[in-house]
């Protein structure tokens, strides 16, 4: 399912931010103090609690980048979670 959304993302939790399996993302942080961390998943799952994030530092954007090139450590990654690192921020998110 396609995805072009503002999206709020809280330090509570990673939450998902992909609508269904997805292949490459859009992602920007639009914040301008927060990071926004960013983390594989296979199939929906959860990330575990020490799961390690890629971080993307405040307003900068990663455009139309393929899940295998940003995790390519994580086999089958097809969805995203995000979070803040504290508080909460917006991110825009765009996917096919």
């Amino acid at each position: 399912m396609a995805k072009h959304e503002l999206q709020k993302v809280t330090a509570l939790a990673p939450q998902e931010i992909t609508a269904g399996d997805v292949t490459n993302i859009s992602v920007q942080n639009q914040s301008i103090a927060q990071t926004l961390l960013l983390y594989p998943s296979v199939d929906g799952a959860a990330p575990a609690v020490d799961a390690a994030p890629v971080i993307l530092p405040p307003t900068q954007i990663f455009v139309n980048e393929a899940l295998a090139d940003l995790f390519p450590g994580v086999s089958g990654a097809n969805r995203v979670f995000a979070q803040a690192n504290y508080g909460a921020l917006t991110a825009l998110v765009s996917h096919a």
